[in-house]
């Protein structure tokens, strides 16, 4: 049975005074925490084993999920510096995780096929999959190039230059990893480790990581203008 990974760790800075109080992952759409809804995602395909990786505000995450009961859903969070990067987070986990797992990140909104990702992901037997797809703010993000069998070639970490042009395919930070990528995320000094920066683009001429391309809704909420069309998204039910 896969597990899942959530990094419900970071500050939020973006949002400003909405996450003073609460955990960016916390804050809601429509009567739910963002994590609610993506531990819905997670039980409604099976997936029952849940770690949530915390940091900031961490007691907020805990308290929620101690005193709200999750039937059959085995929920762990495991507290962490706050100023650590997320793939210093993942190695907590790595005495918890027996075989291949999914990635979330804590700020995004999402409603997919998870069956059809683990399917792609199993076919390719890779030690990682990315979910790709097209972003409306591309020059935001890292951008990854695939060949015809989905394989990844390159990877463009934001900031891009200013005169050189991608393919829109944007990382979406969902993922699937293999234990074998433990291995990889070895401490760093004075940074926090960032798949997208120094995980990704060192790795993926040794390893095999596949771009799994998909329309489906993933949409983070970093700043308050994505958030406001999530919010907009979902009473509009187009979640």
């Amino acid at each position: 049975m896969i597990q899942a990974v959530i990094l419900a760790g970071g500050k939020g800075t973006r949002l400003n005074a909405k996450t003073k109080k609460i955990p960016k992952p916390m804050i809601k759409i429509g009567f739910l925490p963002v994590l609610e809804h993506q531990i819905n995602l997670l039980k409604r395909y099976g997936i029952k084993d849940i770690f949530i990786l915390t940091g900031y505000l961490s007691e907020v995450i805990e308290n929620h999920f101690e005193n709200k009961k999750f039937p059959g859903i085995k929920i762990t969070c495991l507290k962490s510096d706050e100023n650590i990067g997320p793939a210093d987070r993942i190695r907590l986990t790595r005495n918890y995780l027996t075989d291949d797992f999914l990635v979330f990140y804590g700020d995004i909104m999402l409603n997919m096929d998870l069956k059809r990702l683990i399917d792609f992901h199993k076919r390719k037997n890779g030690v990682c999959t990315l979910t790709l797809q097209p972003s409306d703010y591309p020059y935001d993000n890292d951008l990854v190039e695939i060949d015809n069998n989905q394989k990844i070639i390159a990877f463009h970490p934001k900031p891009h230059q200013s005169n050189k042009y991608f393919k829109n395919f944007n990382n979406a930070c969902v993922y699937i990893m293999s234990p074998k990528i433990f291995k990889h995320l070895k401490p760093q000094k004075n940074t926090g480790l960032d798949f997208g920066k120094h995980i990704f683009p060192k790795i993926y001429k040794k390893e095999k990581l596949f771009g799994y391309n998909t329309p489906e809704y993933i949409k983070d909420m970093g700043t308050p203008e994505r958030l406001r069309q999530i919010k907009k998204d979902y009473l509009e039910d187009k979640i």
